[in-house]
């Protein structure tokens, strides 16, 4: 093609897909293939395959292209191929549910990381649907919302000071002084403290998503349910 002076820009080179589980690529082999290609040919396109929420049979294990990806939340697949020099991502199983390619529009288009969650006490519905930011000083432990103490002004008593689980959302009541109303999403398991309330807890299925927030990244906390659609991708991993 580089020879009859083929617009390679016109050109898509497309991985394949692996519906077998442990037959899908390695990454430094998919890395060095990627290298390869566009080294010799910068303006073609690469495409690469990830799972979708309804599997396709007979196998029903989801089709990616990088065996990785088997098991992994399909916006987590997709931010890593994009990583890797990936230009175009597709779903390689028979549909994608509503509610996740919401989650890829607002990721790629608007750059807001979605999570769906589930309400522990009254408090959480205060935030449901408003646009956060992570600190740019980002923490270790937590997720910091960097409006939290600006946006509310609130009196918050102590209540459900339970030990924070990672996905945890919490709220510093009134025992934490300045920091009352300060809004964090929990990293890593963390014990419980006396200052902090636990108002809700972001799904399974999206706890992997918190990997996508870094400084100054916006999230949201959107109404959802537990997706036994995805086959749990943990239940996955455990079988």
């Amino acid at each position: 093609l580089k020879d009859q002076d083929i617009d390679m820009s016109r050109i898509m080179v497309a991985h394949n897909y692996y519906p077998r589980p442990e037959t899908g690529l390695d990454k430094g082999y998919f890395i060095k293939q990627n290298t390869k290609l566009k080294t010799s040919f910068p303006d073609i396109s690469i495409m690469a395959f990830v799972t979708g929420t309804v599997y396709r049979g007979p196998v029903y294990e989801g089709l990616p292209t990088l065996e990785d990806h088997r098991y992994c939340h399909p916006l987590i697949a997709a931010h890593e191929l994009a990583a890797l020099g990936v230009d175009d991502i597709c779903i390689g199983d028979t549909g994608i549910d509503t509610t996740t390619i919401n989650q890829f529009n607002n990721f790629f288009h608007k750059g807001i990381v979605s999570l769906h969650v589930q309400s522990e006490t009254k408090h959480l519905e205060s935030y449901i649907g408003r646009i956060f930011h992570n600190r740019k000083d980002k923490a270790r432990d937590v997720i910091r919302a960097e409006e939290g103490r600006q946006m509310f002004q609130s009196e918050i008593l102590p209540e459900n000071t339970v030990a924070r689980t990672r996905g945890a959302i919490t709220l510093d009541n009134n025992k934490y002084g300045r920091y009352m109303n300060e809004l964090q999403i929990v990293n890593k398991d963390l014990k419980r403290h006396e200052a902090v309330n636990v108002i809700g807890h972001v799904y399974q299925q999206d706890i992997p998503c918190i990997d996508l927030i870094d400084a100054g990244t916006a999230f949201q906390f959107v109404k959802g349910e537990e997706k036994n659609g995805y086959q749990s991708f943990n239940d996955r991993i455990k079988k």
